[in-house]
């Protein structure tokens, strides 16, 4: 049925962003993966789906703790603020909006909290 079917896709995904959460062998394609985000924020502005999906690969690429992030968050940064600010994030008004905006917020803090020595000029 529908149902099972949803569920098992469901947690193939949850499968794989936990395996992208901690991947060593992932910092070769890092910056494919962040490019990616980039664009696909871009091109699915009104698709809520998506782009909590694309804030949640934004999410493990973030946590983990193998991969040399901090080079690409010049890439990362633009598309988790424009999930953040961005006007419109949906098309139907009743969708919740609300909870990618707080993924998006979750992110900018850990990013904060994760670099801010590093990189001064990261906060104000």
């Amino acid at each position: 049925s529908a149902v099972e079917e949803g569920a098992v896709n469901k947690s193939a995904a949850e499968n794989v962003f936990a395996s992208l959460s901690v991947d060593p062998g992932l910092q070769q394609l890092l910056p494919y993966l962040t490019k990616y985000v980039s664009e696909q924020v871009t091109e699915n502005l009104t698709n809520l789906p998506f782009l909590f999906s694309t804030m949640r690969l934004s999410k493990c690429l973030i946590v983990n703790p193998n991969l040399k992030t901090e080079l690409y968050l010049h890439q990362l940064m633009p598309p988790i603020l424009t999930c953040l600010v961005s006007k419109r994030l949906c098309l139907k008004g009743f969708e919740d909006h609300w909870s990618l905006r707080n993924l998006a917020a979750t992110l900018i803090k850990k990013v904060c909290d994760q670099y801010a020595e590093t990189y001064a000029d990261l906060q104000p």
